[in-house]
């Protein structure tokens, strides 16, 4: 099975969207009821800057968004 690189963003756009909404949650900054709609809003923004070409630097981990 071949896994293209969207499929990959895809899957790691949820991942971070996940643990992201979890964390607003445990902050107390979300509703546990709230969490699945916040992950679909945070994967979007995070699928559009992978799409947009926003990545790390991979030789600099310092690499701030411009």
């Amino acid at each position: 099975m071949t896994v293209n690189s969207d499929e990959i963003d895809l899957a790691w756009s949820r991942a971070v969207a996940e643990l992201a909404a979890d964390s607003l949650v445990a902050a107390g900054l979300l509703a546990r009821g709230d969490i699945e709609r916040a992950t679909e809003i945070i994967a979007e923004e995070v699928q559009v800057r992978l799409a947009a070409g926003d990545r790390p630097d991979r030789t600099n981990w310092r690499y701030k968004s411009g």
